[in-house]
C-alpha cells in the first residue's frame, strides 16, 4: 500500500474512534467560525433583505390611494397607469423613471 492511502486510512480510522489527529487542528482553524464583523454584515444584510420583502409585499395595498391623493389621478388613465408601471419598475428599469419625470 502507498503511503498516502496508509494516510487516509489512518485518519479515517482515528475520526471513527474519536482520537485526535495532526489533521484536526487544521480542520478546527479552517471551522473557526464567522468574526464578529461577518456577524454584523449578515445581520445588516438580512434587515435590508427583510425591509425590500416589506416594501415588495405592501407596494401594491398603498399604491392605488397613495396615487390618487398624491397625484389627483384616476385610476385607468394613462398618467394614473404611467406612474403605476413607474413605481413597480424603478429598481429594475431607470429609463422608465425619466419618463415618468417628464410626464409632470
Amino acid at each position: 500500500m502507498s503511503t498516502v492511502y496508509k494516510n487516509f486510512i489512518a485518519q479515517k480510522d482515528a475520526a471513527c474512534r474519536g482520537r485526535p489527529n495532526e489533521h484536526d487542528s487544521k480542520l478546527d482553524q479552517d471551522r473557526a467560525g464567522l468574526t464578529p464583523l461577518q456577524w454584523l454584515i449578515c445581520i445588516v444584510a438580512g434587515i435590508g433583505f427583510a425591509f425590500d420583502l416589506y416594501e415588495t409585499l405592501m407596494l401594491p395595498l398603498i399604491l392605488r390611494p397613495a396615487l390618487a391623493d398624491l397625484g389627483n389621478l384616476a385610476r385607468g388613465t394613462r398618467a394614473f397607469n404611467l406612474w403605476r408601471a413607474c413605481c413597480f419598475s424603478f429598481p429594475a428599469r431607470l429609463p422608465a423613471w425619466s419618463r415618468c419625470l417628464a410626464a409632470i
